[in-house]
C-alpha cells in the first residue's frame, strides 16, 4: 500500500485521496480535454495495486449548462523495489 496517497479526516475515518495528487493529475488530465469552461471534481479513485500501479479515476466537470463525467487511468511502474 502506498500511504502517501492516503489522508486520515480528523473524525477519524479513512479518507481515500479524492483531494490528493492523483485525482489533481486526473482533474489536470480533464481538464486538457475540456478546457477552462468547467469545474472540476475527482468523483471516484480506484487504485489496482500491484506492479505496475494503475490508478483510475472518474472525474466531473460541471457548469451552468452542463455536467459531464470523463474517466481517466494511468499505470505507474513501482518506484520502491521493496514494497
Amino acid at each position: 500500500m502506498d500511504w502517501n496517497r492516503i489522508c486520515f479526516r480528523s473524525d477519524g475515518w479513512l479518507y481515500w485521496g479524492l483531494h490528493g495528487e492523483d485525482a489533481n493529475k486526473a482533474i489536470g488530465l480533464v481538464k486538457d480535454q475540456l478546457g477552462d469552461n468547467y469545474q472540476y471534481f475527482a468523483n471516484d479513485i480506484h487504485w489496482e495495486m500491484g506492479d505496475p500501479l494503475t490508478v483510475r479515476v472518474l472525474v466531473i466537470g460541471y457548469n451552468t449548462n452542463e455536467i459531464k463525467q470523463v474517466r481517466v487511468h494511468w499505470i505507474e511502474a513501482k518506484t520502491d523495489p521493496n514494497n
